[in-house]
């Protein structure tokens, strides 16, 4: 009996001193994300639009003026880059090829989803609301409206991404 307990007090103990990641704290990440987007846009000399969410867009096109609502399906073209350049991904064949990220496997297609279902990062969806059919921007995405902490295989944690998107059709 003694002997259990003396091996359940050294677990609790063990576990007790050994050194615990910080919380991820979504407050602070965002101001630290704003920053670099700032910094980024200054560094490249660009001017870009606000939205509540905190994602900084650029309109390249204005559209159509027909806005995708909340449960209606959108269709995409996309490119994604890390703030220092590196290629994520895309849906255009032309700039997989570019970036030498082609996959013969891969349909090079607009993606699709369901504008507020929940399956893609916050960020690509707020993005994609703030254009019309048609229209194409681009849009700083902290990382606390993409991948926060967990990161993705190609994306680290706590990175803000890049993207390009042209919303190409929406589907009611």
């Amino acid at each position: 009996m003694i002997k259990r307990g003396f091996i359940a007090l050294f677990i609790i103990a063990s576990f007790a001193c050994s050194k615990q990641e910080d919380p991820f704290d979504p407050f602070a990440q965002f101001e630290i994300d704003i920053t670099a987007i700032n910094e980024y846009l200054n560094a490249n000399n660009l001017t870009a639009e606000v939205d509540d969410s905190g994602v900084r867009y650029i309109i390249d096109n204005v559209g159509n003026g027909v806005a995708p609502k909340i449960g209606e399906r959108v269709f995409v073209n996309y490119e994604v880059f890390l703030f220092d350049g590196t290629f994520i991904d895309t849906s255009i064949e032309q700039t997989a090829r570019d970036n030498n990220a082609f996959n013969s496997q891969r349909a090079y297609v607009p993606f699709e989803f369901v504008i507020g279902g929940g399956t893609v990062i916050q960020g690509f969806d707020l993005g994609t609301r703030l254009l019309t059919e048609g229209g194409s921007g681009t849009f700083l995405i902290p990382s606390v409206l993409a991948y926060e902490n967990r990161g993705t295989a190609n994306i680290p944690p706590n990175a803000s991404l890049l993207f390009t998107i042209e919303l190409v059709e929406i589907e009611n």
